[in-house]
């Protein structure tokens, strides 16, 4: 069985990242694992109502995984968990300091690379150096308010490779 999270997120953001730097576009990758965010970004409309049949949905499904793939923990964090940090939304959903300074965080990389293509400016909150992604580097930061560093960007190596070589099979 091939991971959806593989073909649809992996395979896709480290192609790219591949190619850019291959052509000397600068270059930066992250991935997302803060321990306490929400499943998914709560809808701004009416977060209570919506957000309570979506997160007993991720947790049947999270329990489900873990048990048929006998997988230690549950997912964690799910595509657009990150929405609001980058938003400086935490405050506004009762989020902890810690997740809202990874927030204010977040937000100053983003603006930095906005407004200088380098996520690396200066300016804004203290913050880990993100270092660019290149073929002799090959590192993203994980986002993390527990510990947030640069790490190998080696997850599922083999199995990602095959999924880019053959890319005409999986219609990408």
């Amino acid at each position: 069985m091939l991971p959806v999270g593989d073909l649809w997120f992996h395979s896709q953001r480290r192609a790219w990242m591949q190619a850019a730097n291959k052509f000397g576009v600068k270059t930066f990758g992250y991935l997302f694992t803060d321990p306490g965010a929400p499943p998914l970004a709560p809808p701004l409309l009416d977060p209570q109502r919506t957000m309570l049949s979506v997160v007993r949905i991720l947790q049947s499904y999270s329990f489900k995984y873990c048990e048929s793939h006998r997988v230690n923990r549950p997912f964690t964090v799910t595509h657009t968990a990150d929405l609001i940090y980058v938003y400086g939304l935490n405050g506004r959903f009762g989020r902890p300091a810690s997740a809202i300074a990874l927030g204010t965080q977040m937000i100053d990389y983003w603006v930095s690379f906005a407004t200088s293509l380098d996520p690396n400016d200066g300016r804004g909150s203290a913050r880990p150096v993100w270092s660019q992604y290149t073929s002799s580097n090959k590192t993203i930061l994980e986002l993390t308010s527990a510990n947030m560093s640069m790490i190998p960007d080696d997850y599922r190596a083999q199995q990602i490779d095959f999924i880019n070589y053959n890319a005409a099979i999986f219609a990408r």
